[in-house]
């Protein structure tokens, strides 16, 4: 065994293992405490079995988990007896939905796997139509499945005879159900089995599964529940099954291999029920002699080992990431293939090649039936893991990499041990020759070594559970995920050495041994979080032997432990209450071997008075003119005292172990530290920027390195690379570059240590032009210094690096705890941020005649316009100020709101705002906003416009509900309450929106609040492509485009219409995926959430598009006489799928729709691909990968079809 270069110190332990194998006992106190109130899906599958699935559906009623909260899902396996009938019995009840295949046979998995994907909800139960539910039975399930962890929970039953129990019986009292005897099965595979569920001898045996080493045995489907993840984690039933038996245990077999825990929940007990006179509608018998072969070729449990017989599932899978190993592979291979145990396949994946090892792999090893070759480009060792294990089967996974040659008895001695408990997670070798120097495994030493030995054999489960080899490492992955299973598993050493390797793995490399320490350091910091160890500290040690070095030490009182002296610097000028705030928060740190100087340059408020009220020895104060922030700094530079220096803006806030943490991760040679920061925006949510590896390429051609308040330099540093006082601004990131190009490196503290408050007044907002100009300037003086050659070298190194995105981070929570003086205040621009923005806009305004003062006013934190007929308001967020608000947003916003009926609104606009940086969605809480929610990306904010002021028959209930959500899933929406609808009704017209826009206002009138770029709307596809949904158009060309694309450009802000291209069917798929389809509602008459008032055109739409039944009165009925038809294609599409009797109802009321209802509108399953030319670049991808995911994109005759649509006759 490797002798290991660590020191660990006296009193360190670790916590005890928890979740090891099946054992499941860490999640039942959480269940058993939870009060769930989460929504769920029922899943009924049935053939022919009415009477039955009417029984359970009656017991269902009866749960005493809140009806509204349940979904009812009959999934249809053909049947002839017409189960959809019961969704008009039962409707009253909780909503039914309905879904059917043709009876092709026995498919159980097929409407298993239909029922699932049609369930509005993630949290999903399966019922045999057989089995009648006990009434707790969701609420136990449900209190498992709150915890949100990989559960696969698995009821119980109970056979009775149920054939005389009326169901009217079984609506008045559940005890109709409930107090029937036990009976003796009588099918024909478990005939005369007591009543008792066959699964009570594996519970007792097992400690219900909790020691089980193959649970799936007990995952018999009748009676089961999970989250909808499990199907994208292990897929779905496999459908290849066709007969009974078997394709439960199959699916379990996938579930424990993706992680999952088999839960038993013995009093969620379903009473099946016995057919009449024990007859089945299935021959069992005869279906396990198709499905027994089956399940024996796909599950390695169930088989006998046979040397002879090569299975579809291997019992262990032999994983091979390779680059470049043509002169290894073979001996690798060949050396796995002569292995003494024969139950084994390989998965090879290639990532990146060049010396021909591809090209050999596909000659020689094509053919073999044991070998699946993969080929990747552009990924590390980590993620060339991961995909090889995504794409094995086995349940055991065998490590091999490049130059390693197994003993030819090396799986099979493995596998004997690893088999031998379950709560083993991982078995290795002995890494020497000479078996007297083994030892046993140590879970500690894995703290700061990486001490399991080749080769490493593991469960397929333990990986999923800790979501594989991490891709952010390149050369330290096997010691993260190895760390990361020595919290979930045992792992165990054999004394045999059973692998040799013809690489040398030590770094000789002076740059990767850097890079394999400072990843070593990051992984021992995590581990030891998780461990919450959280007292202990990390160091790096420079082994000059190439051996990784890492010594842990308490952390203490910094003032006994000589720390270096430090020097905190902060700017300042008329900000004295958050200059206060960032005081405290530096006299706050653990650290307290510091001085902090407080530079005043030129304030006239009370920032003299506000530092000298701290009377802390440790505070100086030096007070000048203004002579702005590069002389500030330099001044500050030159009067600190410390070894390191820490410059600081006022507006900014320390972790209260910043200071401690970036002495800690200081190593010899570094210049000093930094680490990660946090964003907070006016409405205090939440951004993190981790950093990136620091170095002069990464600085110059990458982003978000570094910030320079979340760092600390050297003082002699700074002074050889001063700020550049010919800039006013952006003079830290010139300074960042020449320290790096200069060769000094700065560590990462594997942290977040700084908390930076956006308010308006913020230099990187208020002056964000200039700073970007400096470093324009500045960089093509480095790029001059730079040949091609060095360039596209340095390029490469970028491009190579990736943010430190694994940092733990702390939570709105943690912020309380570390600013308790705070008390959640709402931060808002001062007087001084006033007057810049002021400057700022009279620069801007140049000879523009739009008089913002003449329409516009505050009073408070409501903003009126005067609309020429009576003055409206808009209610902003607390600090929003008009001063602040470039007046091109007053004018647009004039000119959506009143051009119908006033010209010249735009007449001599000389426009000058400039863009932000983050779009903003007018979101209304309907299908087709929740969609476009989905494809933006997650900077986007959300806006929502709350109607005031006026009656209405709309309702805001629905889009609360969701608003509520979102919020707590932590997304941001802002709302607006406005009365503007009200000014068509000064024109004869009923309250709504002036123009197409108009319900954007108010995400324009807070751009700049916000730093918007661009104003996003849900328009779909029969709004666009489509004209009312009936006459086809090129939108791009359009008037509706071109004007307004132009006037929101003008004005500093891109018109994004991400759905443009997407139909009404292709969003609601879109909003189904993204897991809120139970929470986008486009109806506005329901006055309760969650429900609709099922009479409205919009209602209608809803449920058609589901094949549900639908009301055929009043507004719909309206709507339905009206030509052109209202969203003339999605209304057609959605009619031809309407339960028959319907459909032909609305035929024999509208003849003149028979010869519509006959054409073929499929194509609005696709997307139309032109929507990518109005698209801006930075969004495409993402909106094309996201469609993509749900659909394909139309044909260029299916498009060309589309455009040239005219379904009545241009009427």
């Amino acid at each position: 065994m490797t002798s290991n270069n660590h020191e660990l110190p006296a009193g360190i332990a670790l916590p005890p293992l928890v979740g090891v194998g099946n054992d499941y006992s860490f999640l039942e106190k959480r269940a058993i405490e939870s009060n769930p109130t989460l929504p769920i899906s029922i899943v009924l599958p049935v053939y022919n079995r009415i009477d039955m699935l009417r029984r359970t559906m009656a017991m269902l009623t009866h749960q005493t988990y809140p009806l509204e909260l349940m979904e009812i899902v009959i999934a249809d396996d053909g049947s002839t007896d017409h189960p959809e009938q019961l969704i008009l019995e039962f409707e009253e009840f909780f909503d039914v939905n309905y879904v059917r295949q043709k009876d092709l046979g026995y498919r159980l998995s097929h409407v298993r796997n239909l029922g699932v994907r049609a369930a509005k909800h993630d949290n999903v139960i399966i019922l045999d139509c057989d089995m009648a539910p006990v009434p707790n039975l969701v609420e136990l399930y449900a209190k498992w499945l709150s915890l949100n962890e990989k559960v696969l929970l698995i009821g119980h039953r109970r056979y009775v005879d149920a054939n005389d129990v009326s169901v009217d019986a079984v609506f008045q009292d559940p005890s109709a159900m409930l107090e029937l005897p036990p009976v003796a099965t009588k099918n024909t595979v478990m005939k005369n089995s007591p009543s008792k569920d066959w699964r009570e001898a594996i519970y007792t045996e097992t400690d219900n599964l909790r020691q089980s080493p193959h649970p799936f045995r007990a995952s018999s489907c009748g009676n089961v529940a999970f989250h909808r993840r499990i199907f994208s984690d292990a897929g779905p039933f496999d459908e290849a099954f066709t007969a009974w038996g078997a394709e439960d245990n199959e699916f379990g077999y996938r579930v424990m291999n993706a992680g999952y825990y088999f839960i038993p929940v013995l009093d969620a007990l379903g009473l099946h029920q016995e057919p009449p006179g024990g007859r089945e509608f299935v021959d069992r018998e005869a279906g396990k002699l198709v499905t027994r072969p089956m399940l024996l070729d796909m599950v390695p449990t169930y088989r006998e080992y046979n040397p002879e017989i090569q299975s579809t599932t291997p019992m262990v899978s032999v994983f091979f990431p390779v680059i470049n190993a043509i002169d290894s592979i073979d001996e690798s291979i060949n050396s796995v293939l002569n292995q003494s145990y024969r139950d084994f396949d390989i998965v090879i994946c290639d990532f990146g090649s060049t010396d021909g090892t591809k090209e050999h792999l596909t000659e020689v090893y094509g053919d073999n039936s044991r070998i699946k070759i993969l080929k990747k480009e552009n990924i590390g060792a980590g993620a060339a893991s991961n995909i090889c294990i995504q794409n094995a089967s086995g349940m055991y996974l065998l490590q091999l990499e490049i130059g390693d040659k197994l003993e030819s008895n090396a799986i099979e001695n493995l596998l004997s041990v690893i088999d031998s408990d379950p709560s083993h997670s991982c078995v290795y070798g002995n890494g020497s020759d000479d078996d007297s120097s083994f030892s046993e495994f140590n879970r500690i030493d894995l703290l700061t070594q990486m001490v399991v030995e080749k080769p490493r054999l593991f469960r397929k489960r333990d990986w999923s559970r800790v979501n594989g080899f991490s891709e952010e490492y390149h050369l330290a992955y096997n010691h993260d995920f190895f760390q990361k299973l020595n919290g979930i598993g045992e792992i165990v050493q054999v004394g045999s050495r059973l692998c040799s390797s013809s690489i040398q793995t030590v770094n000789s490399n002076l740059s990767d041994f850097n890079q394999e320490l400072d990843e070593t350091k990051r992984i021992v910091e995590k581990a030891l979080a998780r461990q919450g160890l959280l007292e202990w500290g990390v160091q790096k040690r420079n082994f000059l032997t190439g051996k990784i070095g890492i010594t842990l030490t308490k952390k203490g009182n910094p003032l006994t432990s000589q720390g270096p002296f430090l020097s905190v610097v902060i700017i300042t000028r008329n900000r004295a209450e958050l200059l206060s705030d960032a005081v405290k928060s530096t006299l706050n740190q653990s650290y307290e071997n510091f001085e902090l100087i407080v530079i005043d340059d030129g304030s006239t408020d009370d920032t003299v008075a506000t530092i000298q009220s701290f009377n802390d020895e440790r505070v100086r104060l030096i007070s000048t003119e203004q002579s702005g922030i590069p002389k500030s700094r330099n001044l500050g530079v030159r009067m600190s005292k410390g070894e390191y220096v820490v410059i600081m803006d006022d507006d900014d806030l320390m972790l209260p172990h910043r200071l401690q943490e970036q002495i800690n991760c200081l190593t010899p040679g570094s210049a000093g530290s930094y680490g990660g920061w946090v964003d907070q925006n006016s409405d205090l949510k939440l951004e993190y920027y981790p950093g990136a590896p620091h170095g002069y390429s990464e600085i110059l051609f990458g982003g978000k390195v570094m910030l320079h308040p979340a760092s600390m330099i050297k003082r002699d540093v700074l002074l050889e690379f001063p700020y550049d006082e010919n800039y006013s601004f952006g003079t830290d990131y010139v300074m960042n570059l020449e320290i790096a190009r200069a060769g000094h490196r700065l560590n990462h503290t594997g942290s977040y240590i700084l908390l930076r408050r956006f308010h308006g007044g913020n230099v990187t907002i208020t002056n964000a032009g200039e700073q970007k100009n400096t470093a324009r300037v500045r960089v093509k003086e480095f790029l001059q210094e730079l040949d091609e050659e060095t360039e596209k070298n340095m390029r490469a190194e970028w491009k190579s690096r990736q943010h430190f995105n694994d940092t733990p981070r702390p939570t709105s929570i943690d912020f309380n705890s570390f600013f308790p003086w705070l008390n959640d205040q709402e931060i808002t621009p001062n007087q001084s941020t006033e007057k810049l923005v002021n400057t700022q806009n009279s620069l801007n305004k140049r000879e523009d005649n739009y008089s913002v003062e003449k329409r516009w006013k505050q009073k408070g934190d409501v903003l009126y316009f005067d609309s020429g007929q009576r003055e409206i308001s808009f209610r902003m967020p607390k600090g929003w100020k008009i001063t602040n608000t470039h007046p091109d947003l007053f004018r647009v916003s004039h000119y959506y709101l009143c051009s119908p009926w006033e010209a010249d609104i735009l007449a001599g606009w000389i426009p000058s705002r400039q863009k932000g940086w983050r779009p903003g969605l007018a979101f209304s809480g309907g299908v087709d906003s929740a969609a476009c929610m989905a494809l933006m990306p997650p900077e986007t904010l959300l806006f929502y416009h709350q109607r005031k002021g006026f009656e209405s028959n709309l309702d805001h209930s629905n889009a609360f509900r969701f608003i509520d959500k979102l919020r707590a899933d932590g997304k941001q929406v802002v709302v607006t309450e406005s009365d503007h609808e009200i000014i068509r009704s000064d024109f004869g017209k009923s309250p709504g929106f002036s123009t197409d826009i108009a319900g954007a206002v108010h995400v324009i009138l807070l751009a700049d609040y916000y730093e918007l770029d661009g104003v996003a709307m849900g328009m779909p596809l029969e709004n666009s492509y489509l004209f009312h949904g009936h006459k086809g158009r090129n939108f791009n060309s359009s008037s509706y485009w071109k004007t307004n694309s132009s006037i929101l450009q003008r004005a500093g802000l891109d018109l994004l219409l991400p759905a443009v291209g997407a139909s009404e069917i292709i969003n609601q798929r879109i909003v189904e995926e993204s897991g809120y389809d139970d929470y986008a509602e486009s109806c506005l008459r329901s006055k309760e959430g969650g429900k609709v008032c099922g009479k409205c055109w919009k209602c209608f739409r809803k449920n058609s598009l589901k094949g549900k039944q639908v009301s055929l009165q009043g507004e719909i009925e309206i709507f339905l006489h009206k030509r052109p038809l209202k969203q003339a294609i999605s209304t057609l599409y959605a009619i031809q799928r309407l339960p028959e009797s319907q459909r032909k109802l609305i035929q024999q009321n509208h003849p003149d729709l028979e010869t519509l209802l006959d054409q073929d509108y499929s194509l609005i399953e696709r997307y139309c691909p032109l929507f990518s030319e109005i698209i801006p670049e930075k969004y495409l991808s993402r909106i094309i990968k996201k469609l993509d995911s749900v659909a394909e994109p139309m044909t260029e005759q299916e498009y060309s079809r589309l455009l040239s649509m005219d379904l009545f006759g241009s009427k």
